[in-house]
């Protein structure tokens, strides 16, 4: 039997609390973190539901850490060849590039907002 999706989110969304509380504590965690993100990608897997930007942009693809600037990430500006925020993850290396030349641009959920404002 398939869970709520409201149970299903707010899980997720304790599952990133627990994350990010690991990360910042006094004394880091990062293996725990590791296991909250893995479940929580795990859950949105299982249950088909898509994880908010928000919440996607923070975690490493790569190693499931999280990706908090200063402590498990070094977050950098870059000019050229293309404007963008340049998101390196500490633990694995891997970087992450976030464009920023196209003001317009919307991401999939202000786009599904927009839409269904219009609609009603």
């Amino acid at each position: 039997m398939k869970k709520s999706v409201t149970v299903v989110e707010k899980r997720i969304s304790f599952l990133f609390q627990l994350a990010h509380l690991c990360i910042t504590s006094k004394d880091v965690d990062k293996e725990m973190c590791k296991h909250h993100v893995r479940n929580l990608k795990r859950i949105s897997r299982k249950n088909v539901i898509r994880l908010h930007p928000d919440i996607k942009r923070r975690l490493c693809k790569h190693c499931d850490m999280l990706l908090y600037p200063g402590i498990t990430a070094k977050v950098r500006l870059s000019k050229k060849p293309q404007r963008a925020v340049t998101v390196q993850c500490i633990e694995c290396k891997k970087v992450r590039r976030f464009p920023c030349t196209n003001p317009d641009y919307k991401i999939w959920i202000e786009k599904f907002q927009d839409l269904s404002q219009n609609a009603s």
